[in-house]
């Protein structure tokens, strides 16, 4: 993709046209002249897969990693298991929005994804979601922020960081980041790890 940019005198940097850059398959609209979000008009797609409600949404199988810690001697590491995940596309929402309810033994949380505007674009050929947590049974003001990838109809992977700027229903503040990759099909623990690998 070959972006073309226009040098302008400093003056006009400060007036509220639109910028404009094209590009050969894809053209880009900047949003209000504030140059800060490019809204990008589709006409073809470097994405491999679309997703809705048949190609991503339904439930998922989930593992991975957490570090978590607060003093010196260095992160504590679990291993993530057992977690299901349940992808839906929520009708009222003209830009894509998902919801992702996630249960696993003894803990359950709710999470909103909106989509990357690039979606689809050769700067972003797989779907990304940028999601928080709405709601979980451990926290009573949960302070979560997760980056979403699919990389494929049938998986995708997150990294979640809990800044723990609240403490959980223990009184602990435990801030952490963790790897979680999920799946639709039946493989094992190992061999879902290692198809990521």
């Amino acid at each position: 993709m070959k972006l073309h940019f226009l040098l302008a005198p400093a003056a006009a940097l400060f007036c509220a046209a639109p910028i404009v850059a094209a590009s050969e398959d894809n053209e880009q609209v900047g949003l209000g002249g504030s140059g800060l979000r490019l809204a990008t008009k589709k006409t073809s797609s470097a994405a491999p897969f679309t997703l809705s409600e048949t190609c991503g949404g339904g439930t998922y199988k989930c593992y991975g990693e957490g570090a978590t810690g607060g003093d010196y001697q260095g992160p504590r590491i679990f291993s993530i298991e057992n977690e299901i995940g349940i992808v839906k596309f929520l009708e009222d929402s003209k830009f894509g929005t998902i919801s992702v309810d996630i249960t696993a033994p003894g803990f359950r949380e709710f999470e909103i994804c909106r989509p990357d505007p690039l979606n689809g674009t050769p700067a972003m050929p797989f779907p990304k979601y940028y999601c928080v947590t709405t709601v979980r049974n451990d926290e009573k003001h949960p302070t979560v922020l997760i980056d979403m990838t699919f990389t494929s109809c049938d998986s995708w992977t997150k990294i979640v960081r809990n800044l723990k700027a609240n403490p959980n229903n223990d009184g602990v503040r435990e801030p952490g980041v963790f790897e979680v990759r999920c799946t639709k099909d039946k493989m094992s623990h190992e061999e879902t790890l290692n198809s990521y690998e």
